[in-house]
């Protein structure tokens, strides 16, 4: 995205480095269009962003919310396998590693380790995607620089998609294989 372009979820008004009629600009003017806009027209961008933040952070909390639970509902389902010495633990036990993964990737690491390496774990607030691509603005503007910024807002949500795509997939197997010798069973006992 460069200086020019629509900005943030195509709102031109959130786009960084836009000038208010009345406002001083906060960017360095290398970067700054040369757009003046309306009172109007900044309240309902201040509004969008509030309205994105909010959904985002909400997102987030279910987000975390629904991976733990996910982990939980893991870990009792292998249980009940273990216990009942059903056939598909393999494929439970797959499923609930796949869960601790999940996890893994939704828990905001960077939060409980401040200075440790860049990684893309947590799930991203709209602050941190308008401060990372503004820095991404403020820096050379090479290709290179758009790299973690694909990563963290691209790659990793589909990564965390994958992983949950796995889960179900063990899960569903399992449950193939559970019902394929309850149905034996059930044959068995009418002979």
């Amino acid at each position: 995205m460069g200086p020019g372009s629509a900005g943030c979820y195509a709102c031109p008004l959130l786009s960084l480095g836009a000038k208010t009629a009345s406002a001083p600009a906060t960017l360095p003017v290398s970067v700054m269009p040369n757009k003046q806009y309306s009172q109007t027209q900044i309240s309902k961008a201040r509004r969008w962003a509030n309205a994105f933040s909010s959904v985002m952070l909400l997102t987030g909390v279910i987000g975390v919310v629904s991976a733990i639970f996910l982990l939980f509902c893991a870990a009792i389902g292998l249980m009940m396998i273990i216990s009942g010495q059903l056939p598909g633990a393999g494929p439970v036990c797959g499923a609930f590693f796949w869960s601790v993964g999940i996890i893994v990737l939704l828990l905001p690491w960077s939060n409980i380790f401040p200075s440790g390496v860049f990684l893309p774990l947590g799930v991203a607030g709209f602050a941190q995607l308008k401060a990372s691509m503004s820095a991404v603005l403020l820096s050379s503007g090479s290709w290179v620089a758009y790299i973690p910024l694909w990563f963290k807002f691209v790659v990793y949500p589909i990564l965390i998609i994958l992983f949950a795509v796995m889960y179900f997939g063990r899960t569903s197997q399992s449950n193939l294989q559970i019902m394929a010798t309850q149905a034996g069973d059930t044959r068995q006992g009418d002979i």
